[in-house]
């Protein structure tokens, strides 16, 4: 047994076990928010960030159904039930707009007349758009008197372990429990990722697979949150070619568009990159794929590298062989971002010419 400071914490170690997600995570959180002293340093740091008042949260619930207003993670009420502190945790899971408008539209409807906050509890990365699906959230709900913040599982987690007293501590404590849960989120919101070197062309992907997929996966979930756009269930079938992969709707160049981004083995084994997006032969309206090949084969920089393969389009994405952990995800997803812009670009000069 290793009693070295390189020990990992059991829950960290299973962390890619199932069961040991995003809910699970959310319940321990709210374990721990029953000790009143951990329940006090979170709505201190809420107050101090939001300057509002929420001295009135007198206990913790979590998974509390309000109807049509949905299910909530988190909440903190008072003693008549107002659900004064709504927090919504997320690990990879999708967050829309709507989810955001529903517990907004629940406190203003429950919380009259009284300070209440709505927060987001995301990985790091999510953290900036998930601010600004807040805000977009916010302007579908009117009057809407609720303090709002997007704040990263790290940094609650930071603000709980500061705050435990000298009686919080040891092997059967408020520590250990909070050391636990660190290391599930940080196992499960952390990409780690060393430079793929020669596995980032050819065949010799296939020696990393297991951490392309995870690529695949917080890179399509990045693109959702930074498009504002659905994502679709993996496509993980083992005897296709493309797999595994995530469709996304309606961000194309087209209206209507779907388009996935994923792992493709035969054009890996010609030696080209193993990530590919692609746009599907029947999405969209009518003649949409020919209209977007249209659009890039026009750009210098897409046209030499486009494929047609069973009636789809495909555009390689590059893995830089150097690039590590959270800097490859956004260098995948900035390139597929700039080839949506591209498509547009052409399809806005095109409508452009038409109509002179």
């Amino acid at each position: 047994m290793s009693t070295g400071n390189d020990h990992r914490p059991l829950l960290g170690t299973l962390a890619g076990r199932a069961g040991l997600g995003e809910t699970f995570a959310t319940e321990a959180l709210g374990v721990i928010l029953q000790s009143s002293g951990m329940r006090a340093a979170l709505l201190r740091f809420l107050e101090q960030n939001l300057s509002v008042d929420l001295s009135g949260v007198a206990h913790v619930l979590t998974e509390v159904d309000h109807s049509e207003f949905g299910r909530t993670d988190i909440e903190g009420q008072d003693a008549s039930g107002r659900p004064l502190v709504i927090i919504e945790a997320k690990f990879g899971a999708t967050l829309t707009v709507d989810q955001a408008a529903r517990y907004l539209a629940l406190q203003a409807s429950e919380c009259a007349g009284h300070q209440s906050a709505l927060v987001l509890l995301m990985p790091k990365a999510r953290t900036e758009d998930a601010a600004q699906l807040m805000r977009r959230a916010a302007g579908r709900v009117v009057p809407n008197d609720s303090a709002m913040a997007s704040v990263s599982w790290t940094e609650i987690l930071d603000v709980l372990t500061a705050a435990l007293g000298e009686n919080d501590r040891g092997p059967r404590s408020l520590e250990a429990d909070l050391i636990q849960l660190n290391a599930l989120v940080e196992a499960r919101t952390r990409f780690v990722l060393e430079p793929l070197g020669g596995a980032a062309m050819g065949e010799e992907w296939q020696t990393r697979r297991a951490e392309l997929v995870g690529l695949v996966d917080i890179a399509t979930q990045q693109l959702a949150d930074h498009l504002g756009v659905w994502r679709g269930p993996q496509v993980a079938r083992r005897d296709i070619a493309y797999a595994p992969s995530y469709y996304l709707k309606a961000a194309g160049p087209v209206p209507g568009t779907h388009f996935s981004v994923g792992l493709h083995s035969g054009f890996a084994s010609e030696g080209l990159t193993p990530m590919w997006l692609r746009f599907h032969k029947v999405t969209g309206e009518r003649l949409a794929v020919k209209r977007i090949r249209g659009f890039l084969g026009d750009a210098p920089r897409y046209a030499p590298v486009l494929r047609n393969d069973g009636g789809h389009l495909w555009v390689p994405i590059d893995l830089d062989p150097h690039q590590a952990d959270e800097a490859l995800v956004e260098s995948v997803v900035e390139q597929v971002v700039a080839i949506l812009v591209e498509a547009r670009a052409e399809s806005a000069e095109r409508e452009l010419k038409q109509t002179t």
